[in-house]
């Protein structure tokens, strides 16, 4: 049997390691590798999905989604996001962030033509656009430069190629929050060059010490160029309820949705009701997972910076740090130290995962794990770190 090309494409790392992970004989293993949240779903969305079950929502829904939820979502957007939308033509409701990327990469881009993507980036990123036919073209920044490439290195990137900007803020792994400046500027770059600027926002509720989350669809010079893409999953812990939403202009989802008809032809009914009532509690209860987060993510960086060679700095979103341990393990890989860190019972993605740009680093999650775990996660890379500098034998 013959297969396309495209089955031949990387899957995402992070799952892989976490499969990986899953199948070792480890005991009392530290998770900070992968980005799922540690809380329950809260049980009112619980018990709505559960109710929409015993009122009959087992049947066909809408393709593009309940008008009801629908509805809700540009009564969010409009109160949260300052972005006023049509709920009938401008939004789409999709089976999480990751399809909506799908439709959006298959709705713009031909084989043979370009996206432009900051790194370091979100894996997938890379997969899913290569398997549309196109290829991806990487304008990387540093940490000096806070994670956020030149406007003038974006600029220089474009060519005849070139269809699409996909950006991610707040952003896996750095937990950079894009600046609304920072934004006018790249916008720029988009609207010269009559380029989509594809926004991942999955993270959008999670900012912290008085960022502030801007979508690009709220800034009026950007408005017909920007193509919004949400997640229930890290705002209310639905991770595995795989509910999101596409937003853009009219003629985009059109097109977004007649691909999403043929793949999917709709989000399952009683996962729609759950999510109609996640919205109607948006601040109840996003505000508690937040706060815990918030907590969480100091820590981590407070016991961080305790380890000989480490400076990490407070990241402004998500739930992840992106700190540089090349000082810590002169000449380790990233690869080569999240393989010892697994050894002492602590997960971590390299930063290899998220580009070239990333080897050095390591992208750690607090989303899965309470203060206790992470005071002990980091005294076992300190172990790790001190066994290294001593040229010692790694313990098990």
């Amino acid at each position: 049997m013959r297969f396309a090309s495209r089955t031949s494409l990387p899957p995402n790392p992070i799952v892989g390691l976490s499969d990986k992970i899953a199948s070792l004989p480890l005991k009392d293993l530290i998770p900070l590798q992968q980005g799922d949240l540690s809380m329950d779903t809260p049980r009112e969305i619980m018990d709505a999905a559960w109710d929409a079950l015993e009122r009959g929502y087992t049947k066909y829904a809408p393709a593009a989604g309940y008008p009801e939820l629908r509805n809700a979502v540009a009564k969010k957007l409009r109160d949260y996001n300052q972005i006023d939308l049509d709920p009938e033509t401008q939004i789409l409701i999709t089976q999480g962030s990751t399809e909506a990327l799908y439709l959006a990469v298959n709705a713009l881009l031909d084989p043979g033509e370009e996206a432009i993507i900051p790194a370091p980036y979100y894996p997938p990123y890379d997969s899913l656009i290569k398997a549309s036919g196109a290829t991806p073209r990487y304008v990387g920044a540093t940490e000096d430069e806070g994670w956020l490439p030149a406007p003038e290195a974006i600029e220089k990137a474009v060519n005849k190629r070139t269809r699409a900007l996909l950006i991610n803020t707040p952003n896996n792994p750095t937990g950079t929050v894009y600046p609304r400046k920072y934004l006018e500027d790249i916008g720029r770059t988009a609207v010269d060059h009559d380029l989509p600027i594809l926004s991942d926002e999955a993270y959008e509720a999670l900012v912290f010490d008085g960022a502030e989350h801007v979508s690009p669809m709220s800034i009026p010079s950007m408005r017909d160029n920007a193509i919004g893409l949400f997640s229930f999953s890290k705002t209310f812990a639905m991770t595995g309820w795989r509910l999101g939403y596409l937003c853009g202009p009219e003629e985009f989802i059109k097109r977004a949705g007649t691909i999403h008809n043929l793949v999917l032809a709709h989000v399952s009914s009683h996962i729609q009701i759950a999510g109609l009532r996640a919205l109607q509690g948006w601040d109840r209860f996003s505000a508690p997972i937040v706060r815990e987060l918030d907590e969480r993510r100091r820590t981590l960086v407070d016991e961080l910076n305790t380890l000989d060679g480490m400076s990490c700095k407070l990241p402004q979103g998500t739930f992840y740090v992106f700190p540089d341990f090349r000082d810590a393990v002169p000449g380790l890989t990233s690869q080569e130290l999240a393989d010892r860190f697994l050894q002492a019972g602590v997960g971590s993605s390299p930063g290899t995962f998220f580009g070239s740009g990333g080897d050095g680093y390591q992208r750690l999650s607090y989303s899965k794990v309470g203060i206790p775990q992470i005071v002990e996660g980091v005294k076992r890379m300190k172990r790790v770190i001190a066994q290294y500098a001593s040229a010692g034998p790694l313990e098990n």
